[in-house]
């Protein structure tokens, strides 16, 4: 697994890009991973694509997230995870969570985090995002953008490469994200 991320805590059974049907651990459980990573345990309260951000709720529940949430102060964490379908191949990708499944989502890691092309942390953007500056919410659930007009701030989030789609996933570094208004 030199190529994907996975975990160092030592906690017995976690599996960094496994999808549970039930918990296997206490929500809101935190675990460091390989090259510096930490990650939470949640269950997701709807479906979340792949490299989107969430943000989980006082009873561990992970949601797309958005301005209100992210407003509220609740965790905000990344669905960055390759699937374990795709782990050990040369292109692994991460995984859409169906919801009322648990998994663990990325607060903390970086594009130099991992030992391979393969195991860098990417997070989804709207329309054109510059690196380097400052992230926000954006009107799409779940994607962030550069645009600061009537969105929220999200520290603790530098994109890498610019981003030149809409729904581009691009490379970062997450630092225990959070709402810049608190």
């Amino acid at each position: 697994m030199s190529d994907s991320f996975y975990p160092t805590s030592g906690i017995v059974g976690a599996r960094i890009g496994k999808l549970d049907t039930t918990a296997e651990f206490a929500l809101g459980t935190r675990i460091n991973g390989s090259a510096g990573t930490v990650w939470v345990y949640a269950k997701a309260g709807e479906e979340i694509a792949a490299n989107r951000y969430v943000c989980i709720d006082t009873l561990g529940d992970a949601y797309l997230g958005t301005k209100t949430r992210i407003d509220r102060g609740e965790t905000v964490a990344f669905n960055t995870a390759p699937s374990e379908l795709t782990t050990g191949t040369s292109t692994p990708t991460a995984q859409t969570v169906p919801i009322n499944n648990y998994t663990w989502f990325l607060i903390a890691g970086s594009v130099a985090a991992g030992t391979a092309a393969n195991s860098v942390v990417r997070v989804s953007t709207r329309n054109s995002a510059a690196k380097n500056v400052a992230v926000y919410t954006s009107a799409t659930s779940g994607v962030v953008g550069t645009a600061s007009s009537g969105q929220t701030k999200i520290e603790g989030v530098v994109l890498l490469t610019n981003s030149t789609a809409s729904m581009q996933s691009v490379a970062a570094i997450v630092t225990f994200p959070r709402s810049g208004a608190i």
